[in-house]
C-alpha cells in the first residue's frame, strides 16, 4: 500500500496540536510547526512502517494513565484508562484508518450502526422500538421473546488470531494485515 506526503501531512495536522503526550514527549504542534524541517523523516518513517508491515517498538510505546471517574476512587471500575501514544504512532495509525476506511461499507454488515461513517448507533433504537411495537400488535398462540444482550467491552474479548483471520477473509492480508495487528496487539 503506497502512502504519500499528503497522507502523512493530513494525518499529522488532523491531530489536535496539544493532544495528550505519549512517551516521546513531543506534542503534535512540534511536528506541525516544523513540518518543513521534519517532513522527509516523518514520510520515510511512515513509508517504512507500511513497507515492512510493522511499527518500530520505540514508536509503538504507550503509557496508560488512570483518570478517576469519581472523587477518591476505591475500585478499578471507578477509573477510566487513557492510552497515551507517541505522535508518530498516531500519524501512522491515522494513515492506516484513512486507507482502510473506504473498504468498511463493503465489509461491515448493514445492521452494524456504530463506527461507520454515515451510520449512527441511535438508528438501532428506532429498530428496537419498531420490533417491540410489532410484538404488541401480533396476535396468536405463539408468543415472542426479545433478548437484550450486553456486549460490554466485547472488543476486549476477541482473540488476536480471530481478528487476523477476519482481516484475511475480507481481503486485508500481507504487510497491511501485519501492520494492523502490530498496532492493536501492542497497545
Amino acid at each position: 500500500m503506497e502512502i504519500c506526503e499528503q497522507d502523512v501531512k493530513h494525518s499529522l495536522f488532523d491531530i489536535g496540536a496539544f493532544k495528550e503526550l505519549g512517551p516521546d514527549g513531543f506534542p503534535a504542534v512540534f511536528f506541525q510547526n516544523y513540518w518543513s524541517s521534519c517532513k522527509k523523516d516523518l514520510i520515510k518513517l511512515a513509508t517504512d512502517c507500511f513497507q515492512k508491515g510493522n511499527i518500530p517498538s520505540d514508536i509503538n510505546q504507550t503509557i496508560i494513565s488512570l483518570i478517576p471517574k469519581v472523587p477518591n476512587p476505591t475500585s478499578m471500575t471507578q477509573l477510566k484508562p487513557i492510552n497515551l501514544y507517541n505522535t508518530i504512532y498516531k500519524i501512522v495509525s491515522k494513515i492506516l484508518v484513512q486507507k482502510i476506511r473506504p473498504l468498511l461499507p463493503n465489509i461491515v454488515s448493514p445492521n452494524q450502526m456504530a463506527f461507520i461513517q454515515g451510520r449512527q448507533i441511535q438508528d438501532n433504537i428506532i429498530v428496537a422500538q419498531e420490533v417491540l411495537h410489532k410484538f404488541r400488535k401480533v396476535k396468536g398462540k405463539l408468543g415472542f421473546m426479545a433478548w437484550k444482550i450486553d456486549l460490554a467491552k466485547a472488543y476486549d474479548k476477541l482473540q488476536w488470531g480471530f481478528i487476523k483471520h477476519v482481516l484475511e477473509e475480507v481481503g486485508i492480508s500481507g504487510k497491511l494485515n501485519t501492520l494492523i495487528m502490530s498496532c492493536i496487539t501492542s497497545v
